[in-house]
């Protein structure tokens, strides 16, 4: 398979292999009972080499990652979760059998990564890692920190496993 980035774009080109994150889609109609509009987010995989998507009018990026290695051929699982970490709060030290993507939607958090230096990641940036890369995340502000995680995962790959060190 060809080198692919994750970035955030528009929703229907099935054609790519990019990971999208995007906000503010009208490309349905929401009932919204609330005072607070409704927010879409989007996630797709598509080659480095492809041009970036035009945006439709309220559309924006949000984050994309640079260039990642080549993903070998085969079926893969894709799966988005949410994150809340609480104040003082951390998830265990842990590696994924894919890459992971993260973007926060709200607070500071540290990512402690293997081999590298810890980094803070505000509200409204992402960072992603590869396989089987060590990863801790840990709340690094006073307030609730939320974040959107997105795998990409070889079909027999575990999808998570804790380790015993803090990387």
């Amino acid at each position: 398979m060809q080198q692919a980035r994750l970035r955030v774009g528009i929703p229907d080109l099935p054609r790519h292999v990019q990971a999208l994150l995007q906000g503010a889609c009208h490309l349905n109609t929401v009932s919204n009972p609330g005072s607070s509009a409704a927010e879409w987010y989007f996630i797709s995989v598509q080659p480095a080499a492809s041009p970036a998507p035009a945006l439709s009018p309220g559309q924006k990026v949000l984050y994309t990652t640079s260039a990642l290695p080549a993903l070998p051929a085969g079926a893969y699982t894709v799966g988005l979760r949410p994150v809340v970490i609480q104040p003082g709060g951390r998830g265990a030290a842990h590696v994924h059998g894919g890459i992971e993507v993260l973007y926060i939607l709200h607070g500071l958090v540290r990512v402690r990564l293997a081999g590298q230096a810890a980094m803070v990641v505000p509200m409204g940036q992402g960072m992603y890692h590869l396989p089987y890369t060590a990863v801790q995340e840990v709340n690094a502000g006073s307030d609730v920190a939320r974040e959107l995680a997105f795998f990409v995962t070889a079909l027999g790959q575990p999808f998570r496993r804790n380790v015993d060190f803090s990387p």
